[in-house]
């Protein structure tokens, strides 16, 4: 009986069992935390290239001669005078030839497209990763357009972790069409007409106390 007092009272050894016990679960924790920061890292990285090349595209609409990404172009290169009324899907959108003006391309490398907003979003293809598939979306909603990216990556990593994440990552960017030029010209239009308007119309008389008040 005294012996096995003794035994349950020595400690040694007792490093390396507690290190046998718990050094298997460090190791697999740190395992896990590894394949997690990788799985971070595409998902990351995949978001970013979708919101680069939505932003990109945007920054760039105003002339589908600009380079994607510096923005250059021949002066003596731009479009038709009215393509925003054609080419961007604007009448239809005004008229209700559809709920909103659309136009899509695929990823898909060495593709040819005829119509300018077509043309305009497949600019970027060409600079995306090979492995990517996925559409890139131009929306008209008459008073806001937009660029919208929805693109899909293989994950890369060990099948059993695929079959807990599944085989594929997806990702979305979006970015609204900002064209100060033609906004610049439309608020000088507007003032144009409203100095050749008859000053002694209905409107203007409102227009003038709705100033006075204010200025009260």
């Amino acid at each position: 009986m005294r012996g096995r007092m003794t035994f349950f009272k020595d400690t040694r050894g007792s490093f390396t069992l507690e290190a046998s016990l718990i050094f298997p679960i460090i190791f697999v924790l740190i395992i896990m935390f590894l394949f997690v920061s990788i799985l971070i890292y595409q998902k990351v990285t995949l978001h970013y290239v979708a919101s680069l090349a939505a932003d990109r595209t945007a920054y760039t609409w105003d002339n589908s001669f600009k380079q994607p990404f510096e923005g250059e172009f021949n002066i003596s290169e731009r479009d038709d005078l009215y393509w925003r009324l054609t080419d961007d899907r604007l009448l239809s959108s005004m008229f209700g030839l559809t709920m909103r003006g659309e136009s899509n391309v695929t990823l898909e490398k060495d593709r040819e497209y005829t119509g300018l907003s077509e043309r305009k979003l497949y600019r970027i293809v060409p600079y995306l990763p090979n492995d990517l598939e996925g559409t890139m979306t131009f929306q008209n909603g008459t008073t806001s357009r937009s660029i919208r990216v929805e693109i899909e990556s293989p994950l890369r990593m060990p099948q059993f972790i695929t079959h807990i994440f599944g085989e594929t990552l997806k990702a979305f960017g979006q970015s609204i069409i900002v064209d100060p030029v033609e906004y610049n010209r439309n608020v000088q239009m507007m003032w144009d007409y409203y100095d050749k308007w008859p000053k002694d119309t209905n409107i203007n008389k409102i227009l003038e106390r709705q100033s006075q008040k204010e200025g009260s």
